[in-house]
């Protein structure tokens, strides 16, 4: 057969072959996804910990997909974990898929003791599927666990959506001894494959910056010329000093979320979302915040694709950054006199859809404007993050309007935008009559939204 299509509704009435196995459906997903992991996001994404006191792991609750079938954890699960004998061991926490069964379970891969352990392979063929979750570092003589002793070793899939997973450092086996540095730049500093085993036998990369501070960065190498949305997280362990984790800073931190950043001797999870701007280049830098600064970096991952939500850290809202007000407000048509320039009037609808008309932004935010006493009008200037195509559409409110007195008299303010261009726009404040008797500030909120440059 040349072509086959699937899947489609039986017909009674008919004898055609619209019957589907397990296999059938599993092989469109498989094709679907393109690989198997864990789904971001779903629950406690299956993570591991250790609960302390004792030999043993849980796995959190969470969801995966391995070779295309769909697998659940709603409760969590207790492993134990096996004492060694004679040297330390390196166990895995993984997913098994067996064919033959047709069952997904969550269990320990025991690895074998040595010296300098490795974790064991995993199986991942037709009939068996071991899919990574965790790691466990097992010491000799054996103790009880801690979170010290596990490393992440889940490969993460966003749900229903095309995006891939890179693991920038040690790539995708995440642990092994020296691996490659290739692909890193280095700014005032070396890096180097560290040696030392950080609490639970995981290699890394140690970073040494000079006396002039530096940075470690790597450029994604085949970045977009087109926004589009990254989810970025890392390990540090911040020896001496500080490290902060940015995107496209100029080995500044500037531009990722609030200055994520580590002083913690201890491995710390650094994560955060980046809206890419399109340029066609990404730098993702780890930066030593002082001079001399000592840092190790594992686990490096980045996320990028097209429609998802993403789960901002600190803020109880799930944001969608690939499509303009999912969730409040679509913005599907515009009226005015210009396809494209949002500025000319008129009464035609314009569809602004992103199958016909070019991409769309928005931006949004609060100012306080102070009129001082004497006076009857104030404006703020509002400079954009970046710069529309055209003027943008500017809308303005209170947020808080301060009742000023004129000659003793009461008398409410009213705000509006005056005009601006591509890259700003100015919101005033003024009362109607007269000079204030006394200075009054007001709060304004202001939303923008235009065409992308």
């Amino acid at each position: 057969m040349a072509e086959l299509s699937r899947f489609w509704d039986a017909d009674a009435l008919v004898a055609e072959p619209y019957i589907y196995s397990a296999d059938e459906f599993a092989e469109a997903e498989n094709r679907s996804l393109q690989r198997s992991g864990t789904l971001l996001g779903q629950n406690n994404e299956l993570e591991v910990d250790a609960p302390g006191g004792t030999k043993t792991v849980t796995v959190n609750t969470g969801q995966a997909i391995l070779r295309g079938y769909w697998y659940q954890n709603s409760a969590s699960k207790a492993l134990t974990i096996d004492d060694t004998i004679a040297n330390p061991r390196i166990d895995r926490i993984v997913l098994r898929w067996v064919a033959a069964t047709r069952t997904i379970t969550a269990l320990v891969l025991k690895g074998v003791e040595a010296a300098t352990p490795s974790p064991k392979a995993l199986t991942q063929t037709a009939a068996t599927w071991e899919e990574p979750l965790a790691r466990v570092y097992v010491a000799n003589p054996s103790v009880n666990l801690t979170s010290a002793n596990i490393g992440e070793d889940r490969k993460f899939l966003q749900p229903y959506s095309r995006s891939y997973q890179r693991q920038l450092n040690q790539i995708e086996n995440g642990h092994a001894e020296g691996a490659s540095i290739a692909g890193w730049a280095v700014s005032n500093g070396t890096l180097e494959a560290s040696t030392t085993q950080k609490n639970w036998g995981e290699y890394s990369f140690k970073f040494t910056a000079s006396a002039i501070g530096g940075y470690m960065r790597y450029v994604l190498p085949d970045e977009k010329t087109y926004a589009r949305p990254y989810y970025v997280r890392a390990k540090v362990w911040a020896e001496v000093g500080e490290v902060t984790m940015d995107v496209n800073g100029a080995g500044v931190a500037k531009d990722f979320p609030r200055n994520i950043s580590s002083s913690t001797a201890a491995w710390t999870l650094l994560e955060g979302t980046y809206m890419g701007d399109g340029s066609g280049v990404v730098n993702l830098d780890f930066i030593a915040t002082n001079n001399n600064d000592v840092f190790y970096v594992d686990e490096v991952m980045v996320m990028e694709g097209g429609s998802y939500d993403l789960y901002v850290p600190g803020i109880a809202d799930v944001i969608n950054y690939s499509r303009v007000g999912q969730g409040i407000i679509q913005l599907l048509q515009r009226q005015g006199g210009s396809a494209t320039v949002w500025e000319t009037a008129g009464t035609t609808d314009y569809d602004l859809r992103p199958s016909t008309a070019p991409k769309i932004k928005a931006y949004a935010g609060c100012v306080a404007i102070n009129v001082l006493m004497g006076a009857n009008a104030a404006t703020a200037v509002i400079t954009f993050p970046s710069a529309f195509a055209y003027f943008p559409m500017t809308w303005v409110s209170f947020q808080f309007a301060t009742v000023g007195a004129i000659g003793g008299i009461p008398y409410r303010p009213v705000c509006s935008a005056l005009g601006g261009s591509t890259t700003q726009v100015t919101i005033e404040i003024a009362y109607p009559v007269g000079n204030l008797d006394g200075a009054a500030s007001s709060t304004v909120n202001w939303l923008t939204i235009g065409p992308e440059a």
